[in-house]
């Protein structure tokens, strides 16, 4: 967990191989950068928490096919564009917290086809 430091830059893609990682906690950092598409390729990945930093463009659209993700907090970035209905293959996604961003349009029908006990 790297939570509440000074870290900035983007994340390194050799994290992407650490097949084993289940938590990737790096919020309130000064992180910047798009999201890679890598996120959803982490089999064993159930919570992924980036809140405030400074990622910006659009949820890459793998994360929404990740088969493990149970918690995602993009809170708080400059992410943008339109929440995918692609959210609906969250299968095990439980808690969703997408506020403070740029998204645009509306809130994809399919997000009520999850079982999610919590989102904002």
């Amino acid at each position: 967990m790297l939570l509440d430091n000074q870290l900035s830059g983007t994340i390194p893609d050799s994290l992407y191989d650490i097949d084993s990682l289940e938590r990737l906690i790096i919020g309130r950092n000064q992180l910047t950068g798009m999201l890679s598409q890598k996120l959803g390729e982490m089999p064993n990945l159930k919570v992924l928490n980036v809140t405030r930093n400074g990622f910006d463009g659009e949820i890459p659209i793998d994360l929404f096919f990740s088969q493990s993700l149970q918690v995602v907090d993009l809170s708080d970035n400059e992410l943008s564009g339109m929440l995918s209905s692609e959210v609906k293959s969250l299968t095990s996604l439980r808690h969703l917290y997408l506020q403070g961003n740029a998204f645009q349009g509306t809130i994809p029908k399919e997000l009520g086809e999850n079982e999610l006990s919590k989102y904002k």
